[in-house]
């Protein structure tokens, strides 16, 4: 949180400098039209203890970022540094230098003859000493602007800084040499004026046009070719540095189509066919979806621990491309199902084979990678659940996914195709498993009234004894799931998305005779924190040193994004493909912390991977190891992550708000020495989030 309100601080700060700045050079500028001489010289001492207090601003400005670099390393703020620092401090370190020693002769001198005021008057329109502190006005300006937005042009930046310092040192000096201190008329400074404001238009539409045509990706480009190249202790920074390059030269290149899952006869096979079909909700709503075998959710497809399953895809008539992407599996590389990393996207009348042996347990779900913001939210997913190679209890198991449905009536909330409330019957003393999982972009609050429960499982990993608890309220990330468990009692049990809960929204209502009222969702409600859920368990393997180490910090800014402007969502203020590639090799144990500085949540989605939380805001977990393969991570949180590189790919790692992907909120893990031939762009088949 202190991380965040500092970045916020530094934005409003870098604003009143700007303000400040205007104000000081505007009393600097009209000095020397001051007749009077009394006049003259208090003016000069006001202007004096502004440019003090802007210094003193200045210098907080700085220490903030002093302060940022000292907690987060130098490493992630030098960027803050060139864009935001520099422009301030180059033009203020001049007004040190040339405007302050002569605002301080005027202020300090002494009523004298006529020929010495007149020669400070003319000292005060020299352009050594008013230059300085109106470049100031820009250089703040500047500061401002890029803490606000992304800066993609540094040389554009940079040459209208210089044509404006040029342009008023020559105007100045006009001024100067005419030692004329009488205001132009009105008409002249109207003007005047006219042309600024056209110069200002021009100069805007420039850098408009220029961003947005450099931020625009390529028409065909390789997932692979990031800018930055992470490896951990040090990075390389180049132009399209090819990451496969990186491999030690006895070490063999593998590209990912080597890395698929095993062959035999399977256990199971299951067939989805995209298309897209008119659905309609419990409700009588509308969905012009886009389906797994004509409904929504997808079918849910249910298998063995150690089987080996082949799920063959069909797609019938989405034109843009499909894929299915097994969320929080963790597959062989080459049947992650991201479009343009791991295949290429299934066009229409094709179909795509996917084969791989489940060795987790627990609740998962499936969905599309190739334009997956718009394929999910339009209906792409479906669940998938693993069962044990040992039954478990016998339990009653209700799977529930919650969905943001958009419908000719507006958006709409539901659990699988139920916007409004479902009843079930279930009997008394009846062992009840929900599995719940979100897959909208934005958290869950999942409430569950009338039994007490225990969450038996996150993200498909068990939780260590856990506690029974109720009246809590479950925040579920984007992209995440909670298995909670609770023993059926002789009155309605009543699960709710929201804690603002209304009877026309959607719910689940169970009882023993499927009668019942809905009850009331009480006000008091605590939020559930799996970092103090459960007890630790013994002989959790985690190591007290890692091979490499990374941070992830997040921000938000305005900017262009493939030719639109957008609210950008940035990973150590880059986005997509300027973010880095992080390295690893296999075997290694790998920690990153996530620091949200931004405004929103961003659930963290690692792919072929799960990560075990170690700390939350700098407190270590005590409860349930915490394992996870989506994490949320709210605003002003940070989290301390690791995870053993057990898995050769190269494998994305991004925001599962997919809203916030799309516009560059991703990066990828490499192990050293894989490649991928696959391409992704326009000109392609491939256009993964």
């Amino acid at each position: 949180m202190f991380l965040m309100l500092l970045s916020y601080t530094e934005t409003v700060v870098a604003f009143l400098l700007w303000i400040l700045f205007i104000w000081n050079a505007r009393m600097i500028k009209n000095l020397p039209y001051h007749s009077e001489e009394r006049t003259f010289r208090k003016k000069a001492k006001r202007a004096r203890i502004l440019y003090i207090l802007i210094l003193f601003i200045v210098l907080i400005h700085a220490g903030m970022v002093t302060l940022e670099g000292g907690m987060l390393g130098w490493k992630l703020v030098a960027e803050k540094v060139w864009t935001v620092l520099l422009p301030l401090l180059l033009p203020v370190a001049f007004t040190l230098a040339y405007t302050l020693p002569t605002l301080n002769r005027i202020a300090n001198s002494k009523e004298d003859s006529l020929a010495d005021f007149q020669e400070l008057r003319l000292s005060a329109a020299n352009p050594v000493f008013v230059v300085p502190v109106r470049a100031a006005v820009l250089g703040s300006f500047f500061s401002y602007w890029n803490t606000i937005v992304l800066p993609v042009s540094w040389l554009y930046d940079g040459v209208i800084f210089v044509l404006f310092v040029i342009t008023i040192w020559l105007m100045q000096k006009k001024r100067y040499q005419m030692q004329s201190f009488v205001k132009p008329s009105w008409l002249v400074r109207i003007m005047r004026k006219i042309s600024v404001a056209v110069i200002v238009i021009v100069v805007s539409l420039g850098w408009f046009f220029l961003n947005m045509e450099q931020s625009r990706l390529p028409d065909r480009f390789s997932m692979m070719d990031h800018k930055n190249v992470d490896f951990g202790d040090q990075t390389t920074e180049g132009h399209g540095v090819h990451h496969a390059h990186h491999a030690s030269g006895n070490e063999k290149n593998i590209s990912v189509t080597e890395l698929k899952g095993p062959s035999g006869h399977p256990d199971r096979r299951f067939t989805l066919v995209a298309q897209k079909k008119k659905v309609r909700l419990i409700s009588g709503k509308v969905v012009d979806a886009w389906t797994f075998n004509g409904q929504i959710p997808g079918p849910e497809l249910r298998m063995r621990e150690g089987e080996l399953v082949e799920v063959t895809l069909i797609n019938k008539d989405i034109q843009e491309g499909v894929t299915i992407h097994w969320h929080g599996l963790n597959v062989p590389n080459r049947e992650d199902g991201v479009a343009g990393v791991t295949q290429d996207a299934v066009q229409p009348n094709e179909r795509y084979v996917y084969r791989f042996r489940v060795n987790q347990v627990g609740t998962y779900w499936y969905h599309s990678h190739q334009q997956s913001d718009l394929q999910v939210e339009k209906g792409l997913f479906g669940y998938l659940v693993v069962e044990p190679k040992k039954p478990l209890a016998e339990e009653k198991e209700i799977t529930v996914l919650g969905h943001q449905w958009k419908t000719g009536q507006g958006e709409v909330f539901a659990f699988n195709d139920a916007d409004t409330v479902k009843r079930q019957i279930v009997k008394q003393g009846t062992k009840v498993r929900l599995r719940l999982a979100n897959t909208s972009n934005l958290p869950m609050q999942f409430v569950l009234i009338g039994a007490p429960f225990q969450v038996v499982a996150i993200d498909g990993n068990d939780v260590h004894q856990p506690n029974t608890i109720a009246n809590q309220e479950l925040k579920l990330a984007a992209g995440g799931r909670y298995d909670i468990r609770f023993t059926m009692p002789n009155h309605p049990v009543f699960l709710t998305g929201s804690r603002e809960y209304n009877p026309s929204s959607a719910g689940l209502l169970l009882s023993p005779d499927g009668k019942g009222e809905v009850p009331k969702v009480p006000k008091d409600l605590k939020p559930f924190d799996p970092a103090l859920y459960g007890k630790p368990k013994p002989g959790t393997n985690t190591p007290h040193s890692f091979d490499r180490e990374y941070t992830m910090v997040f921000d938000n800014k305005m900017g262009f994004y493939d030719g639109r402007f957008n609210a950008l969502w940035l990973i150590n203020g880059k986005v997509f493909p300027e973010t880095p590639m992080l390295m690893v090799k296999e075997g290694e144990w790998v920690k990153t912390t996530f620091i949200n500085r931004s405004g929103m949540d961003h659930p963290m989605h690692l792919h072929g991977h799960h990560m075990l939380v170690l700390s939350k805001n700098g407190k270590p977990v005590t409860g349930s190891p915490w394992w996870v393969d989506t994490l949320n991570v709210a605003p002003g949180k940070s989290y301390e992550v690791a995870f053993r590189a057990n898995n050769p790919g190269i494998w994305m790692d991004h925001c599962h708000n997919l809203d916030h992907a799309r516009v560059g909120m991703t990066l990828h893990l490499s192990y050293e020495g894989i490649s991928s031939p696959f391409m992704a762009g326009r000109e392609t088949k491939n256009q993964p989030e």
